[in-house]
């Protein structure tokens, strides 16, 4: 399942980032986003993009493209 696919206030564990440029991926891993980290989805915004997720007690934006590269497993 893909990060962009929860539904609001999901609780997932990231399992995988792929598809992304590295430099795209070296940021995602510098902002948290690393396998096996508990990442929440609090809300979407109003035409969908961007998502707010909730990690290691921070809310992030994310882009929907980028979520779509976030493999995740549902809690």
């Amino acid at each position: 399942m893909r990060l962009s696919e929860l539904s609001v206030g999901d609780h997932a564990v990231i399992s995988d980032i792929a598809g992304l440029p590295s430099e795209q991926r070296k940021r995602l891993v510098a902002l948290g986003l690393l396998p096996n980290t508990p990442v929440q989805l609090i809300r979407r915004a109003p035409l969908g993009d961007p998502l707010q997720v909730r990690l290691r007690g921070c809310d992030l934006a994310i882009q929907k493209r980028i979520a779509n590269c976030v493999e995740v497993c549902l809690k």
